[in-house]
């Protein structure tokens, strides 16, 4: 009797569990403001990789190895759209921070589970944000990888929490907006709105500065004129 090995059958690694992107759209909205000012921080720097919202796969054959971060960032990988990420692709590297935006059906999780997944697979930062400070206490708390556990970062006298891996302060204001400060450039990180309205601000100068020009072009060329006819 001939024996037959079955073929080994490839992992499908799925790339969506149905879920809403986020619970509610003050939490949507949040989670993409934050990757829009990370990304456009490291908008320069082509090996920073700047996700959302998708899975993170940290241990090859093993689903269950799998953390979805609300946001994240990984230093040294191409930066590059991925439907999943697959630490073994990426020479082994996770990432470096990963940040919850928590709500009532997430704060167990979040507390619980996802962290301990964080703090298996390496990460070197864990941050928690309630948009509604309904669920935390503060409603901003930063961790820190300490041989194996993590460890809450105190928050300094101007209210931010640091985060060694970026560089970065961390701080809500009154209105329970996260706010990213950049200790290097002694300055806040501007939001999408702030980003808009100087674009628009600009795009008005220019076109004053245009229209201005263009005046006195013909100023100078009436000026010309009438000196030649003279």
């Amino acid at each position: 009797m001939i024996a037959t090995i079955a073929p080994h059958k490839p992992v499908v690694y799925p790339v969506s569990d149905g879920k809403p992107v986020a619970e509610t759209e003050l939490h949507f909205r949040a989670i993409i403001e934050l990757f829009q000012i990370l990304n456009r921080h490291y908008a320069a720097r082509s090996d920073v990789y700047v996700g959302a919202n998708n899975f993170v796969y940290f241990e090859e054959g093993n689903l269950r190895a799998c953390i979805s971060p609300d946001g994240y960032v990984v230093f040294g990988v191409q930066k590059k759209v991925r439907d999943c990420y697959k630490a073994w692709e990426e020479n082994g590297r996770v990432p470096s921070i990963v940040f919850e935006f928590t709500s009532r059906k997430t704060k167990a999780e979040d507390l619980g589970d996802k962290k301990v997944k964080c703090s298996t697979m390496g990460v070197a930062e864990y941050f928690l944000f309630d948009p509604r400070s309904e669920y935390l206490r503060p409603a901003l708390q930063g961790f820190r990888l300490n041989r194996g556990n993590y460890e809450s970062i105190s928050t300094d006298s101007k209210g931010r929490v640091h985060s060694s891996t970026l560089d970065l302060d961390f701080s809500i204001d009154r209105s329970l907006q996260l706010n990213v400060y950049d200790p290097a450039k002694k300055a806040m990180l501007p939001s999408m709105d702030e980003q808009l309205a100087k674009a628009e601000t600009e795009k008005h100068a220019a076109e004053a500065a245009h229209r201005a020009a263009e005046t006195e072009i013909a100023r100078l060329r009436e000026e010309l004129a009438r000196i030649k006819n003279a």
